[in-house]
């Protein structure tokens, strides 16, 4: 996910190459343009667009598009001149665990692989769901609260990576994300992300030799033709080459077909190459609605793909951000719907959330109850809007007595 962050933090860092930035107001729109003397050299810029608090780049690649999933999308509150590290408060039982004792038996190791605990669940039929987190925030105050998530907390926590970001910061013990994910290893089980965009082999072993028991492998919504990995499939064969069973990976699904793909057909064939070079499980791109998710799993099925599909949820806590997340990730809602939300956005921000958290937990609801399919996990795409999510989960454990 890219953000309006690119514009700023990277100067404060250590880089791989000089990075010039220029800005310029345009009929009241600010424009960036930052590149770097590599990128110089090969004719390519990235521009970054900050329009009425929406984040949209472009990187010498026609048609390209942001996905959610795809590790360059955070639009930046107005007037943002500056970020920080979010901060973390664990339950008291997450405090008294540690993944990294001394004395760690290989039962507490498989544990921390999450193919060994999702597999599990669904062995076991109960309900679980991660819960994927931006590294930084434009607040300082800004709390991840794990107390506030309610009584069922979730089975992991994944980390976006920023791929535009991270890319120009040469040593990865720098890089946010890898902080936040070395900070929250020890308590939780974590998933950091990891995207192809500008990812080297001497970078990759870099990354795997940090020894994450799990990784989300990516695409990216911006590649250069030149790169190492130019697909998400060769990646995950990658990831698996080098580590082998010794880590789990997940990968994404897009139930309305990827935006690059001509058609759905197009896109599993895709997913079935990530599938065979070695993933673990999937996680669905955002969905407003069940029917596409349905059809999408069971013809995931049909294929013979048969690992374990997680329902990507969002939760929208008020319009801007859902017309946001709409415009770039080019997610079909139904005229009619939207109608709706902006309705309720018109009769006040406590009128939004109850319908926001009702459309959600009605989705949910309908996907977990569905003859046609199983399933029995989530994960939540929270922007690092916690608010709203802690509601859908009591509405969810209530009426399914999770």
């Amino acid at each position: 996910m890219i953000c309006a962050s690119t514009l700023i933090g990277s100067h404060r860092r250590r880089s791989r190459a000089q990075l010039i930035v220029i800005t310029k107001v345009i009929n009241n729109t600010h424009i960036a343009i930052k590149f770097s003397t590599q990128q110089m050299q090969k004719g390519k810029i990235s521009t970054t667009m900050i329009s009425n608090n929406i984040s949209s780049t472009t990187l010498g690649t026609p048609g390209s598009t942001a996905t959610a999933q795809g590790a360059h999308i955070l639009p930046a509150p107005k007037n943002a001149t500056n970020h920080y590290e979010i901060n973390i408060q664990f339950t008291e039982e997450q405090q008294r665990l540690s993944y990294y004792e001394e004395t760690l038996t290989t039962t507490t190791a498989d544990q921390r692989q999450l193919k060994n605990v999702i597999n599990e669940k669904i062995r076991n039929r109960e309900f679980f769901y991660g819960l994927e987190i931006l590294a930084h925030t434009y607040n300082p105050n800004y709390w991840l609260d794990y107390n506030a998530l309610g009584p069922l907390l979730p089975l992991f926590t994944s980390i976006v990576w920023l791929g535009m970001d991270y890319c120009n910061i040469e040593n990865l013990n720098e890089v946010e994300a890898i902080r936040l994910a070395n900070k929250l290893n020890r308590h939780v089980r974590v998933m950091p992300h990891l995207s192809c965009y500008c990812l080297t082999e001497t970078r990759l072993r870099e990354f795997l030799n940090m020894n994450f028991p799990n990784v989300l492998s990516i695409r990216g919504d911006f590649f250069d033709k030149d790169q190492r990995y130019q697909h998400s499939s060769e990646l995950v064969e990658a990831i698996r080459r080098i580590r082998g069973d010794s880590i789990s990976i997940g990968v994404a699904g897009y139930p309305e077909g990827h935006p690059e793909c001509k058609s759905i057909e197009e896109d599993l064939g895709n997913l079935e190459k990530k599938v065979v070079a070695g993933a673990d499980f999937i996680i669905t791109q955002i969905c407003f609605s069940s029917r596409p998710i349905i059809d999408y799993i069971k013809n995931c099925r049909s294929r013979n793909i048969k690992i374990p599909i997680l329902v990507g949820i969002f939760v929208p806590d008020n319009l801007r951000m859902l017309e946001t997340i709409l415009r770039l990730t080019k997610i079909h809602m139904p005229s009619e719907d939207l109608q709706e939300y902006h309705r309720h956005h018109d009769l006040g921000e406590g009128q939004f959330t109850e319908y926001a958290v009702r459309r959600a937990v009605e989705m949910i609801d309908s996907i977990l109850s569905s003859d046609e399919v199983e399933v029995y996990g989530l994960q939540f795409f929270s922007m690092n809007r916690f608010q709203n999510i802690p509601m859908v989960l009591e509405k969810i454990r209530k009426k399914h007595n999770k």
